[in-house]
């Protein structure tokens, strides 16, 4: 059905994942027929992600974090997109606050590692996490070691490499 929201956002996200412009396109109609499901907003905020529209994802991430009431995962989502943007003060204490709460959650050990610095390189530690066009507009010019796919927003490289070093 045209109108089935689980089958649009999950072809949104498969469209993402493999590079496919018609993802924006899915995850747009999702969320037109269900702006309220933090699933639908949170893919449509990886899209815009991977292509770079920072601030509409922050936007959506902000709405996918009160629609979750601030589950952590959703929370760490957002304190990378806020990091990607340079927000960096504002990552921190997101991820500062998670981090104190105990909670385990999908990608714990990928925060934890962000905010030690110990996991991409030290001026943008979640620079690894987004595809080579965020990196550029992020101003890093290092990689990390592997993209991680926790969230699903790094994607190898176009040669095909998980990344580069730091």
């Amino acid at each position: 059905s045209p109108d089935n929201v689980v089958a649009l956002n999950n072809l949104a996200w498969v469209y993402n994942e493999v590079g496919d412009s018609q993802a924006e396109n899915f995850g747009r109609r999702a969320y037109e027929l269900a702006p309220d499901n933090p699933n639908v907003v949170d893919t449509l905020a990886a899209i815009l992600l991977s292509q770079g529209d920072l601030q509409e994802c922050i936007e959506l991430r902000r709405k996918a974090v009160l629609l979750t009431s601030g589950q952590p995962e959703y929370q760490y989502r957002l304190a990378s997109a806020l990091a990607a943007a340079g927000e960096q003060g504002e990552a921190k204490s997101i991820l500062n606050s998670i981090l104190a709460e105990d909670a385990d959650f999908k990608g714990r050990a990928e925060a934890d590692r962000a905010l030690s610095g110990s996991d991409g390189c030290q001026r943008h530690p979640w620079c690894h996490r987004l595809s080579p066009r965020i990196r550029h507009r992020a101003g890093c010019g290092s990689f990390a070691r592997r993209a991680v796919r926790t969230a699903g927003y790094a994607r190898p490289d176009r040669d095909g490499q998980a990344g580069r070093d730091c």
